[in-house]
């Protein structure tokens, strides 16, 4: 049964957009925003009663973009000028005004300083945690590697 779903997304410019879309589930509705290159923000499913269940992602659309930017200009700049991944997520941890980020930051960190995860890994490891998600990985050498990704049904689902 398709339900109605707002949204509000932003595009590759930053542009923040707002629509609807009729779909079976909130993850068709993300997966045909990122085909779309959208960047989803937050997702509100109307039933029928006319509640709203409002799904927030990852972020829940806390960090500003403004933070995000920064962010990344300076990491970028750390890793440039020859600072180790793990300094440098240090120092950005420590340094970061935004408080959740900061503590995003601080958990990637601790994730890649543990071993077994790179940097990729570990911020998709956080963002399945939030979700309450279980990631995963098994490789053979020779082989190749094997991830899974599960997510738990939704309440009422």
């Amino acid at each position: 049964m398709a339900n109605t779903y707002t949204y509000k997304v932003r595009d590759r410019q930053g542009k923040l957009l707002e629509g609807a879309l009729e779909a079976d589930s909130t993850a068709l509705v993300v997966s045909r925003l990122r085909q779309m290159g959208y960047t989803p923000i937050a997702i509100d499913a109307k039933d029928d009663a006319g509640l709203q269940k409002e799904i927030k992602l990852p972020f829940g659309g806390k960090p500003k973009l403004k933070d995000l930017a920064v962010f990344s200009r300076q990491f970028a700049t750390m890793i440039n000028s020859g600072l180790s991944l793990l300094r440098s997520l240090y120092i950005l941890a420590e340094q970061t005004e935004n408080k959740q980020l900061a503590g995003v930051v601080d958990q990637v960190r601790q994730d890649v300083a543990g071993g077994g995860a790179g940097l990729g890994l570990a911020i998709a490891q956080w963002i399945a945690s939030v979700h309450g998600a279980r990631i995963d990985v098994a490789s053979q050498p020779g082989t190749g590697t094997r991830v899974s990704i599960s997510f738990p049904l939704a309440a009422g689902a």
